[in-house]
């Protein structure tokens, strides 16, 4: 299947992009930054660069795609780019959105559950070095590519929001929990 991935930034999006090649998947990306995507390629992904919020770039790049998967980073403003995705899925037919975010705010939720859309939110946590590790826990780049993977791969018509540093939420999934969890 072809998925889309965008808002791919550092280790999380490394990690998605090299699973879901090595299972098969025709992998593309939309990434902002110049030059970054050059590992991507040499791993089979097809790279655009251009502006995650510009829906006419999702369009163009989601054309026959299943699943558009969102990455975002600690300090992204999600409200453009999620809105840039959502019309971009739509236009281009888009079945499935997953949105990874280390503590998605509420608003974001509600905005891609109002979307008509399938989706799947993860959240896979932050450490935080002030907090002991019982109370700050988070899922490592290659667990949530394994949720990613499993996510886009659902039956049915998912509108799931999980949180993945908790145990239970693996079960939606179909997965087991990472150690830790």
């Amino acid at each position: 299947m072809s998925i889309l991935l965008v808002g791919a930034a550092g280790s999380p999006a490394d990690a998605v992009v090299t699973r879901l090649v090595s299972a098969g998947d025709q992998v593309r990306v939309v990434d902002e930054e110049p030059g970054r995507g050059a590992g991507w390629r040499a791993l089979g992904a097809h790279v655009a660069r251009g502006d995650p919020s510009d829906y006419d770039l999702i369009e163009r790049a989601a054309q026959n795609v299943r699943t558009i998967v969102v990455l975002a980073g600690k300090k992204d403003d999600l409200g453009p780019v999620l809105d840039g995705v959502i019309e971009g899925a739509r236009r281009a037919t888009v079945d499935r959105i997953v949105l990874c975010a280390a503590r998605p705010a509420r608003e974001v939720v509600d905005r891609l559950a109002r979307s008509g859309l399938e989706y799947v939110v993860l959240a896979y946590g932050e450490k935080r070095a002030l907090l002991p590790s019982s109370l700050s826990k988070s899922v490592s780049p290659e667990d949530l590519a394994r949720a990613v993977d499993a996510a886009d791969d659902l039956g049915g018509s998912p509108a799931l929001d999980l949180d993945l540093t908790r145990r239970a939420q693996w079960r939606p999934l179909a997965l087991d929990p990472p150690e830790g969890i």
